[in-house]
């Protein structure tokens, strides 16, 4: 029978590397309420599409249709290249709790709001950017072969989960 073990399960309280924070004597911390899927992504936007769209359906050829369908592709155009992105505000929003001993400009930072509010867009870019890598790492699991044991020890014979 197999029996899954955690080898290595991930911290929820993150200490990020960035801006040499992991070197302090009391480094500010990344506390995650979870973590996202393997598949799981934060797009800008959703994908958008030109074939199914209204401005194709009413398409009649004439100058103001195609003049309607040229301002449609580039909508669509941005909007997909926007969505190939990652949102880390969206990221942070759905993934993160709080903040702890982390501030900046003498101003406490607690909250996803706060850490965005304060920080330089390129600076919270770099955090966020390091949280997601560190948020997708697995958890490392193995099987093992587990032993039947007899009703003697008290076990049953069900695959179990630690």
């Amino acid at each position: 029978m197999a029996n899954l073990r955690y080898l290595r399960q991930k911290d929820k309280t993150y200490i990020f590397h960035s801006f040499g924070n992991s070197e302090l004597e009391n480094p500010g911390k990344i506390n995650f309420k979870r973590f996202p899927m393997p598949d799981e992504v934060f797009p800008y936007s959703q994908m958008d599409a030109l074939m199914g769209s209204d401005t194709m359906k009413h398409f009649d050829g004439s100058p103001k249709s195609q003049e309607k369908l040229i301002a449609k592709i580039m909508v669509t155009l941005a909007d997909n290249h926007e969505s190939q992105r990652t949102n880390f505000r969206r990221f942070m929003d759905v993934c993160v709790e709080s903040f702890s001993d982390l501030a900046f400009d003498g101003r406490e930072i607690r909250t996803v709001q706060e850490f965005f509010d304060s920080f330089p867009e390129d600076a919270a870019y770099l955090i966020a950017y390091e949280a997601l890598a560190y948020s997708k790492d697995m958890d490392l699991f193995t099987m093992e072969e587990k032993k039947s044991w007899g009703p003697d020890e008290g076990f049953s014979d069900t695959a179990t989960v630690t």
